[in-house]
């Protein structure tokens, strides 16, 4: 699936509340300019020996992999390769988006959204990141979910420092 074909997905549910054109955003210092209300998604892709972990926390927060660990019940998580966001999610660096696991056909990454994103708006890429849309949170899980994606809310707020 390709931007065009996320675009008609998200315009016919009547999921969007916001589009906006930019200029390429490939860190979360880039994502600063249009960030201003922090519901723009931070977006970590990490892996152990057995699957993939697809992490949504609030851009401004930073997060401990150790900590992840403790509360995935994971062991020795590592960012996933580049190679891996290709192959998996039809994205690469810097363009990293929960809208990805939809083409996620062997729904090998399980995706966690910190909690207080839950009945909130977010702002993801539309597997462009020349482009950022916002929704419903619950909307987003909602789609995923249809889509194969094991989704849920985490407990995040004591790991972020």
């Amino acid at each position: 699936m390709k931007r065009d074909a996320v675009m008609e997905i998200l315009n016919k549910r009547n999921m969007l509340l916001k589009h906006e054109k930019h200029a390429p955003l490939l860190t979360m210092e880039d994502a600063k300019k249009i960030n201003t209300d922090n519901t723009v998604a931070k977006n970590l892709v990490l892996k152990d020996k057995k699957k993939y972990y697809f992490i949504i926390v609030k851009g401004e927060e930073r997060v401990s992999i150790k900590d992840l660990e403790k509360i995935l019940v994971a062991k020795q998580l590592s960012f996933a390769k580049e190679g891996d966001l290709q192959k998996l999610f039809h994205v690469g660096k810097g363009e990293v988006t929960p809208l990805g696991l939809l083409n996620d056909k062997s729904h090998a990454a399980n995706c966690y959204i910190d909690y207080r994103f839950k009945d909130k708006i977010i702002g993801v890429h539309p597997l462009t990141n020349t482009e950022t849309v916002w929704m419903h949170t619950n909307d987003l899980k909602e789609l995923l979910e249809e889509y194969g994606v094991q989704v849920q809310y985490v407990v995040l707020d004591k790991l972020l420092g």
